[in-house]
């Protein structure tokens, strides 16, 4: 198999001679920065002395998911690094603790993408994959640079879940120019190298605009259309649930005038009840009166009549005068 060598540094590797390391080594990885805005203090000259020398290169950003979002961080590895260049591989370094990696890991690389149209690589160690479900980071096409530090560049690669190995950190312990550093392998050749690098968008001619534009708009009135034409689907249910409300309103209307006739109607025989009331009331109130004369006339009639006394009285008065 195809394969390249190279290291990947940051501020603790000091200033290098970058003609020194395009001639030892096939390509370089630099640290951009950490967590939310931290920048690596040799970054801006690591970055412009790669790109000044041609060598192929990318760089790494090491995250701090207890303290930030993924959004933030990627946000701030593309602001350090200002504008990415074509063929610059990319990568998120997650090496600390954390109780949900694969879904910290997932948002920051689809972050990433959806703010430079790049997929970047994932940079965590053995152990970490086998602790972990990586499917959802697979899925996404993310590649892999794997730690397992074997001491050997041409060391076999372990068994892991992704479909292939993009690149493999193998050692912490090479030495260059009187120092330790990083040693990495890169499975396949420059052109490997630069597939896994940024892809800015060609420019387009006015014409392939033009085109890009017009499907744009017939995307964009897509919804609209479906939702004409599902309306006119549903047109004829409709119409038949509003031929059933207006009967069910016509059935009410009837109903409603039938019980307000029926309303009528008893206010009418409810007012006939009460003039016969008030009628038999004051023929009552007559017969009432009528008795109640009658009965003193009756009691005058009782205090008036003559006692037996009288009548004896009456008649020997009557026998005296005869004779």
């Amino acid at each position: 198999m195809t394969t390249l060598r190279g290291i990947d540094i940051s501020v603790y590797q000091g200033d290098l001679d970058f003609t020194n390391l395009k001639s030892s080594f096939d390509f370089v990885i630099a640290r951009a920065g950490f967590g939310n805005g931290g920048i690596d203090k040799e970054f801006i000259r690591n970055r412009d002395g790669l790109r000044g020398t041609n060598q192929l290169h990318g760089f790494y950003w090491y995250t701090y998911p207890n303290q930030n979002t993924p959004e933030s961080e990627a946000e701030s590895f593309i602001t350090t690094v200002g504008g990415f260049k074509d063929g610059e591989l990319c990568a998120l370094d997650f090496e600390e603790s954390f109780s949900e990696p694969v879904g910290w890991c997932l948002r920051f690389l689809q972050h990433f993408e959806a703010l430079t149209g790049y997929k970047p690589l994932l940079y965590i160690n053995l152990a970490l994959v086998q602790a972990h479900d990586w499917t959802p980071v697979i899925q996404n096409n993310t590649g892999l640079w794997l730690a397992k530090w074997d001491f050997n560049p041409d060391g076999s690669i372990p068994l892991i879940p992704w479909p292939v190995c993009a690149m493999r950190q193998y050692t912490d312990k090479l030495s260059y120019n009187g120092q330790l550093v990083d040693g990495d392998v890169l499975y396949g050749d420059s052109t490997t190298f630069l597939n896994y690098g940024y892809k800015s968008t060609p420019s387009m001619t006015q014409d392939q605009q033009n085109i890009l534009n017009f499907l744009a708009s017939i995307n964009a009135n897509e919804g609209k259309v479906r939702e004409a034409f599902g309306a006119l689907q549903d047109a004829p249910a409709k119409d038949t649930q509003i031929v059933n409300l207006t009967a069910q309103v016509t059935d009410l209307t009837g109903k409603l005038t039938d019980s307000e006739k029926t309303v009528a109607d008893q206010q009418t025989q409810l007012s006939t009840a009460n003039s016969q009331i008030n009628s038999e009331t004051t023929q009552i109130a007559s017969l009432t009166t009528d008795r109640d004369t009658y009965k003193a006339k009756y009691v005058q009639l009782l205090n008036n009549q003559p006692t037996w006394s009288d009548i004896i009285t009456i008649i020997l008065n009557k026998l005296s005068i005869k004779n």
